[in-house]
């Protein structure tokens, strides 16, 4: 979503699922040096998804709201699309 909205954002080759994996191998084995996770790494994941909902967060905000007066755009109340904030 952020992406389509325009956020460029960074490119750290994880995704969340692969952060949350590492985590939890991790956290079964603390004291095995082959368990912990780049951390370094998977903070710049964490901070770059952070900005990305914030930055859907600021689209919503900014988006043109409908006047729910305007008949000629009433949907008897319900979201047809991404475009009707």
């Amino acid at each position: 979503m952020a992406r389509a909205l325009g956020y460029a954002g960074g490119e750290t080759g994880l995704t969340g699922a692969q952060t949350a994996a590492a985590y939890q191998r991790f956290m079964r084995a603390p004291a095995d040096p082959a368990a912990e996770p780049d951390w370094t790494r998977h903070e710049r994941y964490c901070e770059d998804d952070c900005r990305a909902l914030w930055h859907v967060w600021q689209a919503i905000e900014d988006a043109r709201r409908r006047d729910p007066s305007d008949s000629a755009t009433d949907s008897g109340g319900q979201q047809t699309g991404l475009t009707d904030f």
